[in-house]
Parts: C-alpha cells; sequence; structure tokens
C-alpha cells in the first residue's frame, strides 16, 4: 500500500508539475503576444495615414475585442478632441496595466493643456509620474506639469518645480525648454531664441499618402516671438501623422517662428485637414503658401 502511495504521490506531482508549466507559458505568451500587438499598433500607425488606418478600424474592432488596441486607435482617429479624450480615459481605467495606457494618459493631460485647463492636466501628469515612474514619457510628464504651474499664474511653485526638472533630467529638448522657461522666470533672459542649446531642424519622418512632397500649401497653427512656445506647440501635436515643421522669419521686423503642419498641392486639402486640426486641438488655424 505504501508503495502504491508513494507511486500516486509521485505522478500527482509530476502532472501539477507539467500543469504549472504549461500554465506559465500560456500567460507568458499571452503577455508576450499583448506586448507585441500594441508595438506593432503603435508602429503601423507611425507608418501609415489616417485613411489607411480608418479602413482598418472596424476590422480592428472585431478582431481584438478584449483588448486597448482597438479603443486607442479610435481615439487616434476621432476629430472631436472631447470624445478622443475620453476614449483615452475609457483605455487607461480598462486597461491600466497596458503600454498604450501610458501613451493615453500623456494625451488627456496634453489635450488638458491645449484647452487651458491648466489644473486638470497638472493632475493628470502628476497621476502618470506616480503610476509610471519608469516610462520613457516621465521627460514629457514632468516638464509639461512644470509649465502647468507656470500658465496657471504660480510662478513660485512653478520656479521650484522647474529648478528640480534641469537638475535630475537630461533629455532633449525638455531639458533646454525647461532651462529657458527658468532663465525668463528668474530674469537671467529675455524670451526669444534657444537655438544655441537645441537643434530645430525638423526630424526626418516618412511622408504619408495626404502629403506631398511638392506641396505648396501649409497649415499654420501658430507664430510665436518665442522659440520655446514654438516647440512646445510641436510637442503638443507630435502625436498626429503630419510633418511638423517649426520655420523661422521675419515679419515686419520681428522674427517669429511659425509651427506649419503638412504639405499639401491644394488649398482645399490643406483647408479641409485644418478643420480636423482644429477641432482635434481646439487651435486656430490659417492656410498659407510655402
Amino acid at each position: 500500500m505504501s508503495v502504491l502511495r508513494l507511486f500516486l504521490f509521485h505522478f500527482s506531482s509530476d502532472y501539477m508539475k507539467r500543469i504549472i508549466v504549461f500554465l506559465i507559458l500560456i500567460l507568458t505568451s499571452a503577455v508576450v503576444t499583448a506586448q507585441d500587438l500594441e508595438e506593432k499598433l503603435l508602429n503601423w500607425m507611425e507608418a501609415n495615414s489616417k485613411e489607411q488606418l480608418s479602413a482598418r478600424l472596424v476590422q480592428i474592432k472585431k478582431k481584438y475585442t478584449n483588448s486597448p488596441t482597438p479603443i486607442f486607435l479610435e481615439a487616434f482617429l476621432e476629430n472631436d478632441g472631447a470624445r478622443s479624450v475620453s476614449l483615452y480615459k475609457s483605455l487607461t481605467e480598462k486597461y491600466p496595466k497596458s503600454k498604450l495606457a501610458e501613451n493615453a494618459m500623456i494625451k488627456v493631460g496634453q489635450y488638458h493643456f491645449m484647452t487651458e485647463s491648466y489644473f486638470s492636466a497638472r493632475k493628470f501628469f502628476e497621476k502618470f509620474i506616480d503610476k509610471y515612474p519608469k516610462s520613457k514619457f516621465i521627460p514629457k510628464a514632468k516638464y509639461f506639469s512644470a509649465l502647468c504651474l507656470l500658465a496657471s499664474d504660480n510662478p513660485k511653485k512653478a520656479e521650484k518645480a522647474l529648478k528640480k526638472y534641469v537638475r535630475q533630467i537630461k533629455e532633449e529638448p525638455y531639458h533646454s525648454l525647461a532651462q529657458k522657461e527658468l532663465d525668463i522666470l528668474t530674469g537671467q533672459k529675455e524670451a526669444g531664441d534657444i537655438s544655441e542649446s537645441y537643434n530645430l531642424q525638423p526630424e526626418p519622418v516618412q511622408q504619408k499618402s495626404t502629403l506631398s512632397d511638392n506641396g505648396k500649401y501649409t497649415i499654420q497653427v501658430g507664430a510665436f516671438s518665442s522659440q520655446a512656445n514654438a516647440i512646445r506647440l510641436k510637442e503638443l501635436m507630435q502625436e498626429d501623422t503630419f510633418q511638423i515643421t517649426i520655420v523661422p522669419k521675419i515679419i515686419n521686423n520681428r522674427k517669429l517662428y511659425l509651427v506649419w503642419v503638412g504639405s499639401f498641392t491644394s488649398q482645399s486639402a490643406a483647408r479641409s485637414n485644418g478643420k480636423n486640426i482644429s477641432e482635434r486641438y481646439g487651435i486656430k488655424f490659417r492656410v498659407v503658401k510655402k
């Protein structure tokens, strides 16, 4: 009887071990698959136009029903800024451990910043910093959190936050931008050019199907005397599928930094996309010749 019990014990032990190993492999595979899917989505979004992404949205919704992927894509494609933010928020609540949740929370904070809801923006940036301390978006989140204090007319707290930022964060362009804001705030420099500390050459990006290399028209979304403000707007709009360029120009004896979005062969195409950008970000635009 004792031999039988010993046999059954070893059999059961080996059997359970196999089950446990099998379950671990399945769970690990599921996690890897989810992470791979999210990474593929971001790469795919970067490489395709909004028209191409929209054409696949319904299919993705059907295929990935229990995934943050379709929510993120729908939010990205949504032209109504308020609805887009609502979708991003739902993603962060439903899938808080997803890599896409990090991206989504940053976008919620940026939307509130662009619509001048600085209290709400800072709340989301601070929540992000607390929740995702190792995220690659930490430099951006801390920078905009400090800017929210500055924009809310709280110079003492803003100065303290910016000083801490330049000590801790060395990533560009945020370090140079924060140092510039700090210098202006403490009266060491006037608002103006920061090109000595930050290279303004636009990053090489893949042109999407809605753009033309030889387009004569572009969408102007800002004209600033402060280069820092132009870069700030560019950073806020960086998720869009259009190339965003900062162009320095002398207008009426003043040096201005123009923020241009996209390159279009016709005014109507530029105007149509400008309306979408205006609805999405809540900012004014004009179509100009390059």
